[in-house]
């Protein structure tokens, strides 16, 4: 329902991009209905995000996924030979998709969304969920395909 889903895309460094050697491949590349583009990162549902200190700091899967990120917008924007592989990629959001909605560090899920959104809210084009938010987003994608077929006959 988000648009055409492309596994694997190749993000070709060129050589533009000479400290990044020979590229690096994302999960997917979805080409949005509204013509925007998002990378996908799909990490451990097992992996923690944050630490469970009083500080409640982000984990170093976290910084690794920014990282990650980072290299493929230090790829995309020294290869403007992307754009025409994978048309509107100069604008592309990222997703990483890690992790859990329960942390010990946090006794309520909404303590726990409000920092998940905290962090999220300091980066621009980077945008950290759960698999929980996967899950009900795919539910909710499954009720509105069972509403529209349920006018028509089965078979």
């Amino acid at each position: 329902m988000r648009g055409e889903v492309i596994p694997e895309p190749f993000l070709s460094s060129g050589t533009l991009v000479t400290h990044i050697k020979g590229g690096r491949i994302p999960d997917f590349l979805i080409r949005e209905l509204d013509v925007s583009r998002t990378l996908v990162e799909i990490e451990s549902p097992a992996k923690q995000i944050f630490t469970r200190g009083k500080d409640r700091r982000p984990r170093s899967c976290v910084t690794q996924a920014q990282n990650q990120v980072r290299q493929w917008d230090q790829i995309i924007r020294g290869n403007p030979g992307l754009a025409t592989i994978y048309p509107g990629i100069e604008y592309y959001k990222a997703r990483v998709i890690i992790g859990r909605s329960y942390h010990p560090a946090f006794p309520l899920y909404t303590s726990f969304q409000r920092e998940l959104a905290s962090g999220n809210e300091q980066l621009t084009r980077v945008k950290f969920e759960t698999y929980d938010v996967l899950l009900g987003e795919a539910n909710r994608a499954l009720g509105f395909f069972e509403r529209m077929s349920g006018g028509f006959p089965a078979g």
